[in-house]
């Protein structure tokens, strides 16, 4: 039996325990795959450029900001859907991302079933807002 290969995921965030956690709902998917994680806007470009990842999840306010990321990585990396990951849920922030390419916008404390749901959605090219 032929299997999809898995879904690589990108992840952007400067905060230790929130890279560790996504990274841990990552790996305990088959379905997923962890491309990279980074901790600033460059780094993050950086290991799109490399990985091309499918995904990237993408903290909003990280150094070097999540708009310059998004714009790196859909510049470098134009096949990956990317996430916007912030702890604020405002409407200024959401429409900056969503201008600087991101399909999606999950708030910090989202449940890992939801993060997971944001990453199939932005796998297959649907957003989720």
């Amino acid at each position: 039996m032929d299997r999809a290969a898995p879904t690589s995921v990108l992840i952007a965030d400067d905060d230790r325990v929130v890279r560790e956690i996504l990274s841990a709902t990552i790996r305990r998917e088959a379905s997923l795959r962890l491309a990279a994680a980074a901790t600033d806007a460059d780094e993050a470009i950086a290991a799109a450029a490399a990985e091309q990842p499918d995904v990237a999840i993408v903290d909003v306010h990280m150094p070097g900001g999540g708009v310059r990321a998004t714009r790196g990585i859909k510049r470098r990396s134009p096949s990956t859907a990317v996430l916007a990951l912030s702890s604020a849920d405002d409407r200024e922030t959401v429409v900056k991302m969503l201008d600087a390419g991101a399909i999606g916008y999950l708030v910090k404390g989202a449940s890992a079933e939801s993060i997971l749901e944001a990453i199939e959605s932005a796998a297959s090219g649907r957003s989720s807002l």
